[in-house]
C-alpha cells in the first residue's frame, strides 16, 4: 500500500461548498489520505452555513459530510488553532 498523506482542504466564500463535499467526501474514502485538514474562510463559513442550514459555528466537517469524521480536522482561518464545536451544534449532540 502507498504511503498515507494528509491532504489540505480550503474552502472559500466564493460558493464552492457543493464541490467542498464532493471533495472531502472522496478523500474521507480514500485509502491514500490518512487526514485531512479543513480550512473555511470566514465568507466560507457564512456560505456554509446558509446553504447547508445550520449555525456559523457549526461542526463544519460533520456538516459539509453529513456526519461527523475522526480523519477530518476543521481549522478557524482567523486564530490558526484546530476548531472544537460547541457540545450543542455538534453531529448527534
Amino acid at each position: 500500500m502507498a504511503e498515507q498523506r494528509t491532504v489540505t482542504l480550503a474552502v472559500t466564500g466564493a460558493g464552492g461548498t457543493r464541490m467542498a463535499r464532493y471533495v472531502l467526501s472522496a478523500l474521507e474514502r480514500d485509502d491514500r489520505v490518512a487526514h485531512v485538514d479543513l480550512l473555511v474562510s470566514p465568507n466560507g463559513r457564512k456560505l456554509v452555513a446558509h446553504e447547508f442550514g445550520c449555525a456559523e459555528n457549526a461542526d463544519l466537517a460533520a456538516t459539509v459530510l453529513g456526519s461527523p469524521s475522526g480523519r477530518v480536522t476543521a481549522w478557524d482561518s482567523g486564530t490558526g488553532r484546530a476548531r472544537t464545536p460547541p457540545a450543542a451544534t455538534r453531529a448527534g449532540g
